[in-house]
């Protein structure tokens, strides 16, 4: 028997979420599934479902039309990634990513955790919360402040279906003009891992990336040779 699957999708602009919602579709394809994506700016590329467009992904949460008893699945996949610059003081632009990497999105989660305790929610981090890169000081304490929060909640809430995502460098709109540090992946590998896992944790893709990640930290020399070097 059908069951219906309501799909949220947070930054429908997004590839990396699209690639999500992707694998999300194929892992539900027995079911009938209903797909609403929110912007907030003008649309970039195809766009699956119900488009709605907000001012912010806050508001978003006004337009969720399905109750807790239905099975539900958010994905929160939105955010910013402006360079480090001397135009721009790094106060400031600390507080821009802030806003909307950190704060917005536990502000969703917060209410999905009010109101949607037994949904399963996908969250896009990166595996930039795990160390700086220079060029991007900003971006990388925005990331690893809402990975505290996560750890937090993990395990605690929404039935243990929390999935946070860890992709290495994906070339997307948000990286424009951005070359990769030294790892990468792509829209196909992520919705392969989407598609395979059914239980939520923490998922780094590539896999390998995670225990390379714990030499970046302890290599901050190398990463900031690597990073000057790509941003020539």
């Amino acid at each position: 028997m059908q069951k219906k699957v309501n799909i949220y999708l947070f930054g429908g602009n997004s590839e990396i979420g699209n690639a999500i919602l992707d694998g999300l579709v194929l892992r539900n394809k027995n079911n009938e599934i209903i797909i609403k994506s929110f912007v907030r700016s003008e649309i970039r590329q195809s766009i699956s479902g119900q488009i709605k467009f907000v001012n912010t992904y806050f508001e978003a949460t006004n337009h969720i039309d399905s109750n807790d008893n239905e099975q539900n699945i958010f994905i929160l996949s939105f955010g910013v990634l402006r360079e480090e610059n001397k135009e721009v003081k790094f106060i400031d632009n600390l507080r821009y990513h802030l806003d909307i990497n950190t704060f917005e999105k536990i502000n969703i989660l917060r209410f999905l955790e009010k109101n949607y305790k037994h949904s399963e929610v996908h969250i896009v981090s990166s595996i930039l919360a795990d160390f700086i890169r220079p060029s991007v000081v900003s971006y990388c304490l925005s990331k690893m402040l809402l990975d505290v929060y996560l750890q937090e909640i993990n395990g605690n809430y929404f039935d243990k279906n929390l999935f946070i995502w860890k992709p290495a460098f994906v070339i997307s709109n948000l990286n424009r003009g951005r070359n990769a540090s030294f790892l990468k992946t792509n829209t196909k590998k992520i919705t392969n891992s989407v598609t395979s896992k059914v239980k939520g944790d923490a998922y780094y893709i590539p896999f390998y990336s995670k225990y390379l990640t714990i030499l970046a930290k302890r290599l901050s020399t190398l990463i900031r040779l690597i990073d000057k070097r790509n941003n020539f």
